[in-house]
């Protein structure tokens, strides 16, 4: 990955067939901002009551998801832009409509203090 911190830009620098990635675009954003601590696991997992399916596959992990969810108010990103590090945008838009129409986002939001995106 070519070196920009003296000039600023890639204009100098040869091209090495690699898409550069510029991470002061949007400092503010790190992915590892945006996982919850386990006190604030402690406090919402009640939430969340784990059941297991009768057939098909194994559920995804709710915190895995609900951080992903938070990632995404945060950052204002588009659901499709998810960072891999999460569990797939269709089974996390999907839970995040179940969640926010049955009313548990509302209540994480005001045991975690979030502010929920508008």
């Amino acid at each position: 990955m070519p070196d920009i911190s003296s000039t600023g830009s890639f204009a100098s620098q040869p091209y090495d067939g690699e898409v550069p990635y510029v991470a002061a675009e949007r400092p503010e954003i790190s992915m590892l901002d945006f996982h919850l601590s386990d006190p604030e696991w402690e406090r919402i997992k009640h939430l969340f009551p784990r059941s297991e399916p009768l057939r098909g596959r194994p559920p995804r992990d709710n915190r895995a998801i609900l951080n992903a969810i938070l990632w995404v108010q945060k950052t204002g990103e588009k659901w499709h832009r998810l960072p891999s590090c999460f569990p797939p945008q269709q089974t996390v838009y999907g839970k995040y409509l179940t969640w926010r129409q049955t009313g548990v986002l509302q209540q994480v939001f005001e045991l975690l203090q979030v502010k929920p995106a508008e």
